[in-house]
């Protein structure tokens, strides 16, 4: 109280705004703080006969989340074009080629790979579905998760998905629930557990591990080579 604004806050572009005198538009400021670098939105609102007040918002975190936006956009982007470009690939191929240049077994072959890119785009279209639910949906509320038994049902689907080409190690404490929403529990579970299974060689090991830790809270943990 009772000092001037423009010794406190040190910034010539806000200095600038004040004299100006033209106050139509807001100002956009960053500021350096002690716990990092912050985005403000600055009006500044004459009222009365001789007072100006000041109207402040803090865009930081807004801003961040603009970002994160954009990179994830341009993310999705980046993953739904290749395999975009295999199917157009295959499609132009099989439209422009002669009845007879190709043969039953090679066809066969395009058709299998155009399907599995097919899936993977559908695949990336559901996480999107699912992102946006997330975000737009109320909380669910929390109930008992037997989350031995979540991790028995993908575990049947998991090692159908590896066929019998990893080595798998599974160590699953049978009585140690979690409160939560199932079907998310579910599918965070099988994303850990699915990318286990794309990304580790044939013959690569795998363990699964949920457990109590010391301090009394749950550890899941999938480990491959």
């Amino acid at each position: 109280l009772g000092q001037n604004l423009l010794n406190i806050l040190r910034a010539p572009a806000f200095a600038a705004y004040v004299k100006e005198g033209d106050w139509s538009e807001p100002l956009t400021l960053k500021v350096n703080h002690s716990n990092g670098d912050h985005s403000l939105l600055l009006s500044l609102v004459p009222y009365a006969r001789d007072r100006t007040l000041l109207i402040t918002r803090d865009l930081t975190q807004i801003e961040k989340l603009e970002t994160t936006r954009r990179d994830f956009v341009a993310n999705v982007s980046h993953e739904m074009r290749t395999p975009l470009t295999v199917l157009v690939g295959f499609v132009e191929t099989l439209r422009d080629a002669p009845t007879d240049a190709l043969s039953h077994a090679q066809r066969q072959y395009y058709f299998g790979l155009m399907h599995e890119q097919a899936q993977r785009m559908q695949a990336l279209v559901t996480d999107l579905l699912t992102l946006s639910d997330l975000e737009t949906s109320p909380s669910a509320e929390l109930t008992p998760v037997n989350i031995a038994n979540l991790i028995d049902t993908g575990r049947a689907q998991i090692e159908a998905l590896s066929a019998g080409r990893h080595q798998w190690s599974w160590q699953i404490e049978p009585n140690l629930n979690l409160a939560g929403n199932h079907s998310e529990l579910a599918s965070a579970f099988s994303n850990l557990l699915t990318n286990a299974v794309r990304y580790t060689p044939d013959l690569g090991t795998i363990g699964v591990v949920w457990q109590r830790e010391a301090d009394g809270r749950a550890r899941f943990s999938v480990t491959d080579t």
